[in-house]
């Protein structure tokens, strides 16, 4: 006789199977799938390798958000392109760095954190990997970068990296004309070096240091009878004072 399949196991194991899935879902997202998220917009005009999808956006060390979406941008008017990355951030954590506890007033806390000089700007997570982060931090003295192509989210402004200042000095330096000046200090060394005016004043070096060694010797031959003869008289002296002593006793 076949036996019948029970509905009540078959109902508890597929929701238990349901629990299991739904508390792996929440252990993978850190423990965030259901807190409430804003969307913010950054535009970078540089290279943005490797930053991927998922990367922390960080506010002095601390996590506050991901991103969420690399796009590229091309503006037809000025023919310059823009990398526009969209990060996912925390509404909780953002209200908290604004200071505002209110629950009413929870979008306006990111606005506010831009007009006080909240900037983004890419670092890097690991010299061996190469993969970069944004950070956050407010720098209301840092030149700041803002587009204003979505409207409907907030853009935070975008600073430069050490890195990218650095080249782009580098870009800026005239190369050709850097090794032109180069090759022509090089010439006026060789001109000098092989021309008459060096041999001159090494000639002329020479004949000073044989006069100074001969003026030496001189002064060397003659400073030992001179200085006998000052021995000599301090001796008489020497001799005349004890006369001159012995004269003054006697009367």
């Amino acid at each position: 006789m076949k036996r019948r399949a029970n509905p009540t196991l078959i109902g508890a194991f597929v929701l238990g199977a349901l629990l299991l899935l739904g508390a792996a879902a929440f252990a993978i997202g850190g423990g965030r799938l259901f807190a409430r998220t804003d969307r913010a917009v950054m535009h970078f005009s540089g290279s943005v390798f490797g930053l991927p999808v998922g990367a922390p956006v960080v506010f002095r060390g601390v996590r506050v958000g991901k991103v969420e979406s690399v796009e590229i941008r091309h503006d037809p008017s000025s023919d310059q392109f823009s990398i526009p990355v969209f990060v996912e951030l925390d509404r909780g954590a953002i209200r908290n760095l604004d200071g505002r506890s209110a629950e009413d007033q929870p979008r306006l806390a990111l606005p506010a954190l831009v007009e006080r000089g909240l900037r983004a700007k890419l670092s890097m997570q690991s010299l061996l990997t190469g993969q970069l982060y944004v950070d956050l931090d407010l720098r209301p003295d840092e030149a700041r970068s803002r587009r204003g192509a979505y409207p409907g989210l907030v853009e935070i402004p975008t600073s430069e990296t050490t890195i990218q200042n650095l080249k782009a000095q580098l870009d800026g330096l005239d190369v050709k004309r850097l090794v032109d000046d180069v090759a022509a200090i090089a010439a006026s060394a060789r001109a000098i070096v092989a021309g008459p005016q060096l041999g001159q004043a090494l000639n002329d070096l020479q004949q000073i240091t044989a006069n100074l060694r001969q003026v030496s010797e001189q002064l060397e031959r003659r400073l030992g009878p001179l200085a006998d003869g000052a021995q000599g008289a301090l001796g008489s002296t020497d001799a005349a004072m004890r006369r001159l002593g012995s004269a003054a006793d006697g009367v």
